[in-house]
């Protein structure tokens, strides 16, 4: 990797946001995490992110909301983004993809390294 490529985390459990933090800084990506939808926002105004890896259970504004916006929005519709989510019903994850997500992966069902191959196709031109 040249230029290490920059990853939002949008998660509010401090200990998965950690995990996957560490686990895609040992593989080489610049890592901002933000708590809530809000706070990505606001990240995302200041910082050019290459993926945003979305959980869907947020305080605040929900993550398909965040979703929406984002693709709705010039600014930020490019940057694929990944959602992370233990709501592993089929119905949440059609609507995921409809609503523009590049893939959903059920947390509950992959280890970190999962995640970090699924942001390195993401990042692959």
């Amino acid at each position: 990797m040249d230029t290490p490529k920059n990853i939002l985390i949008v998660e509010d459990e401090a200990l998965i946001a950690g995990l996957l933090s560490n686990s895609l800084k040992r593989s080489g990506y610049e890592v901002t995490n933000a708590t809530t939808a809000e706070d990505a926002l606001s990240e995302m105004r200041t910082t050019a992110f290459d993926v945003i890896l979305l959980d869907l259970v947020l305080a605040g504004m929900h993550g398909f909301d965040f979703l929406r916006a984002i693709k709705q929005d010039k600014r930020f519709r490019h940057i694929p983004v990944i959602i992370t989510s233990n709501m592993g019903d089929e119905s949440e994850i059609q609507k995921g993809l409809a609503l523009g997500a590049a893939s959903y992966i059920v947390k509950s069902n992959v280890l970190p390294s999962d995640i970090v191959v699924a942001v390195a196709k993401a990042v692959s031109p």
